[in-house]
């Protein structure tokens, strides 16, 4: 009976035991694939495949052209302190080489319904368009030859934009509201161009600049 007992025992243990290192062998090829994972994008991996998808995501319906022109004035600047004592002159940017344009009225017209979203690239650049403004039927952006915030950034010469124009159905509006719209709602795609010539100017007259604050305690 002990004897008995004892060999059940030990054939349990060993079942065990085989289970176990089963187990382990599988979770170890499990976890330690035959080859490395990806590593997570680096910014000039994320730079390229941006890039990428500029050169292979041209659409062929060009639906205007507009020309703009763009000018940066500079002034020379001295600038006093509180004693009216000058500490510095430059020349300084007094107009910024930025310029407001109207959109075309199929992507204001857009942006005017419901559960629609517009996004736009410029392809020249691979820039996200920036800011739309959009007010009834009329929107506009701001053109940027430097780096604005929210301003759409351009180059000199002609600059190819993409628009797409997602739209929700009425039917599914309550699971779109506050979502980005993929593809699957993509109901128009084509281009715009903008053709930019820029210039920048030196004002012959010069300008004073002095601290604000100077009423403040301790300023000078």
């Amino acid at each position: 009976m002990t004897t008995e007992y004892f060999m059940k025992s030990m054939k349990n243990l060993m079942v065990c035991l085989i289970s176990t290192l089963a187990i382990l062998a599988c979770e170890k090829r499990q976890s330690s694939p035959d080859q490395e994972p990806s590593p997570a994008p680096t910014p000039a991996r994320e730079i390229v495949q941006q890039k990428n998808f500029c050169e292979t995501h041209p659409l062929e319906e060009l639906y205007e052209t507009q020309d703009h022109h763009i000018v940066r004035e500079f002034q020379w600047t001295h600038f006093l302190n509180c004693q009216g004592t000058e500490t510095s002159a430059s020349w300084e940017t007094v107009k910024p080489p930025t310029k407001t344009i109207s959109l075309p009225k199929r992507v204001c017209k857009a942006l005017a319904r419901g559960n629609t979203s517009v996004g736009a690239k410029n392809m020249t650049n691979c820039k996200d368009l920036g800011f739309i403004f959009s007010l009834g039927e009329n929107c506009s952006i701001v053109i940027d030859r430097s780096f604005g915030a929210f301003n759409a950034q351009v180059e000199e010469g002609l600059n190819e934009i993409n628009f797409y124009i997602h739209q929700c159905p009425e039917s599914e509006k309550d699971q779109c509201q506050g979502k980005t719209l993929n593809e699957k709602y993509l109901v128009d795609a084509y281009r715009f161009r903008v053709n930019v010539s820029s210039e920048e100017v030196r004002l012959s007259s010069e300008r004073t600049v002095r601290p604000s604050d100077c009423t403040k305690p301790g300023r000078r």
